[in-house]
């Protein structure tokens, strides 16, 4: 073996090395479903969805990892130490998205994430992306001695609850699913009917006051009496609080055609917000005073959920 050779293999053994020492660790914790007021046991779900398997998946940027989930819900996981979003359940080959949750698995150690409460309102919409309500508490008291049973040795025990995640990670790690289900197409119906083009910039803040800030681009036409078509394009910033979107919202509408004002656009929207579909109330004090029913449908977020 000539001297050129063995600098290579020396070179891929101490590749293979590094990678083989990078720390490693465990996290677990245990996933908990309710329906209304009930809580709905694993079987009881996969039962709900026509026995479609029900997983939960870890990502770290590219990375994703599948951790174990047993009947009673309890999860765990063995990966390169690190911090990790859970963000879905997976159902067959859809997903029930979730507000992201960031897992810490510590090297040389079994940590505990706590107990993932998902409410949904029917156990039958699993996977529609309808609506839902993730919680995490603390009950590793009880959730790791049952993960160290399962998982094996995994070092020292350790508590680090999930916390709940950025809806954006770090900008060239932007999340795909959060732009894409932010672009909706929205119809409202009043005296003329409008059609727009819409984009929800969610709240980009983990906690504090800036947690719940939402942001709304969009533009679109108007018919006026006679089929003339006006255009208008809407800015708004507001709040999120529980299902719902309070908007304040400013633009211009142009030209001015039957039935339909040109000038400077003032006014508010609410709307009860869900990953597919909007419904709202949009009312104007400028250019001149209307109300409209609004609906907004997201196409990824309808597609996401077909998949």
């Amino acid at each position: 073996m000539t001297s050129k050779h063995l600098l290579r293999v020396t070179l891929l053994c101490g590749l293979v090395g590094s990678a083989r020492a990078e720390p490693s660790g465990v996290v677990g914790g245990r996933l908990r479903l309710r329906a209304g007021n009930s809580e709905v046991s694993l079987g009881a779900a996969r039962a709900a969805v026509g026995g479609e398997p029900l997983g939960l998946e870890l990502r770290r940027g590219a990375q994703v990892l599948e951790a174990t989930l047993d009947d009673d819900g309890y999860f765990w996981v063995n990966a390169p130490a690190g911090t990790y979003r859970l963000e879905y359940l997976r159902v067959g080959k859809r997903a029930e998205f979730f507000a992201p949750q960031e897992l810490v698995v510590e090297p040389g150690a079994l940590t505990c994430a706590g107990t993932v409460a998902l409410e949904l309102e029917r156990v039958e919409d699993l996977g529609a992306n309808v609506s839902n309500r993730v919680a995490v508490t603390d009950q590793c008291a009880e959730t790791t001695p049952r993960l160290r049973a399962v998982a094996g040795p995994a070092g020292v025990e350790r508590v680090a609850i999930a916390q709940p995640g950025a809806q954006y990670e770090h900008y060239s790690g932007v999340s795909w699913r959060t732009l894409s289900i932010g672009l909706r197409a929205e119809v409202a119906i009043g005296g003329p009917m409008a059609l727009r083009g819409l984009f929800r910039l969610p709240p980009l803040a983990r906690e504090g006051v800036f947690s719940r800030l939402v942001f709304l681009v969009g533009g679109g036409g108007i018919r006026g009496d006679r089929n003339e078509l006006a255009f208008d394009v809407t800015l708004g910033a507001g709040v999120h609080v529980s299902y719902f979107d309070l908007l304040a919202i400013g633009g211009a509408r142009w030209p001015e055609v039957g039935g339909v004002e040109a000038g400077p656009v003032a006014g508010g929207v609410i709307r009860i917000y869900s990953v597919i579909l909007g419904l709202g109330l949009r009312a104007e004090v400028l250019p001149a005073r209307a109300a409209f029913l609004t609906i907004d449908l997201a196409p990824f977020g309808l597609l996401g959920s077909l998949l």
